[in-house]
């Protein structure tokens, strides 16, 4: 049977991952920040998701990608994470389990965040509360 959009599948490396339709491609439009963006000249830029082999749904990689993520902030003495966007399920909730992981105290933004799907975001909340991840609201995020 052959692989279509949505399906789980299971790679060589032994991580699962959901067959997604083509987005966020290096150097398209789907992957551009939006021009109003506000952006510091210092800011980092870290790219995740080279790896033919595997698709990395956390910034701070997933084997054998290494984005470099967890260096650059420890470089920096950062000791606060704040995580949100798209998609809650996936890349953001991954990448805030990572900091975690990480030794980062972290916090998911939840009304700056959205999921692909109800049982997903679900899911990725309970797996946040269990890891330690705290969830706040982005009113409560001190610039």
């Amino acid at each position: 049977m052959r692989a279509v959009r949505f399906d789980k599948i299971t790679l060589k490396t032994g991580v699962e991952q959901v067959l997604w339709p083509e987005h966020c491609v290096a150097h398209s439009v789907g992957a551009a920040f939006h021009p109003l963006l506000e952006r510091a000249k210092d800011d980092i830029v870290v790219t995740k998701g080279l790896q033919k082999e595997t698709d990395s749904y956390s910034g701070f990689g997933a084997g054998p990608e290494d984005t470099g993520l967890r260096r650059i902030l420890k470089e920096r003495g950062v000791e606060k994470v704040y995580v949100c966007g798209l998609a809650t399920d996936f890349c953001v909730g991954n990448t805030a389990l990572d900091a975690k992981k990480s030794g980062f105290a972290t916090y998911f933004v939840e009304d700056a965040s959205r999921g692909v799907s109800e049982g997903g975001m679900k899911s990725m909340l309970e797996r946040l509360k269990d890891a330690g991840v705290v969830c706040v609201q982005s009113k409560d995020v001190v610039a």
